[in-house]
């Protein structure tokens, strides 16, 4: 009995292993998105496969942005300048800036964000994640590690005049690591057509499309399936 005992408390102090990278291959970011054109949908953010770009190696984020992790900060490769800009910091403390690169997209000058406070909150899985609050004026509010923006997910900072996102979640091999307690607007719409394309990152972005069906999904290679899964022919 007592070397049952023993093993058992062994086991339970074997600590939780966790991803430690911001952009780690499991982590989907869902959020709404609202366009200029009056477009509304729920989209998953994933982490793509690699590239390399002038020998660093950067993972693609939603199949186009180009972000890689360095110490404590996340950069982003500026296809248009073809230089790298910090999308985020969280080794910044009280007092410090950063740049609001949503201006990059207005034509506006430069603006920064100035940190007000900072601490470290446990995310759903119990991990440790710092916390970043900014000044309340600025668009920018809080930053935590592993989701980046609290309100508006991991490219929250590149939000602009012609798409605005809000976050649902941070989900890790679908459980979910972070919730802001925004509904996904499927639950909210008569939407009764699903289209799923960036097969480059298994399928993860949804799309929501208006035809006079039932609930059907439509794969990037052609096929299609009903609400149960089952294909159509």
């Amino acid at each position: 009995m007592k070397k049952i005992f023993y093993l058992y408390v062994l086991f339970c102090q074997i600590p939780m292993v966790y991803c430690a990278d911001y952009l780690c291959e499991s982590f989907t970011w869902v959020v709404n998105l609202s366009k200029e054109d009056g477009i509304y949908e729920t989209t998953s953010i994933c982490v793509g496969k690699d590239t390399i770009i002038n020998g660093m190696v950067y993972h693609l984020i939603d199949s186009y942005y180009p972000l890689r992790q360095s110490s404590d900060s996340i950069l982003l490769y500026d296809r248009t300048s073809k230089d790298e800009v910090l999308l985020y910091d969280f080794s910044l403390q009280v007092g410090d800036s950063i740049e609001l690169l949503a201006d990059n997209f207005t034509g506006l000058p430069k603006r920064f964000a100035k940190v007000v406070k900072t601490d470290v909150i446990s995310l759903l899985d119990g991990r440790k994640a710092r916390r970043i609050e900014y000044e309340n004026k600025y668009p920018r509010h809080v930053d935590i590690e592993f989701v980046g923006d609290a309100s508006r997910g991991i490219l929250g900072p590149l939000d602009n005049m012609f798409c605005e996102s809000t976050l649902v979640g941070l989900y890790e091999n679908n459980k979910v690591l972070y919730s802001t307690g925004v509904e996904p607007i499927e639950k909210e719409s008569n939407i009764d057509f699903l289209y799923i394309d960036n097969s480059d990152t298994q399928n993860c972005r949804i799309k929501k499309l208006f035809q006079d069906a039932s609930l059907q999904i439509l794969l990037p290679d052609g096929r299609r399936f009903d609400a149960l899964g089952r294909e159509i022919k």
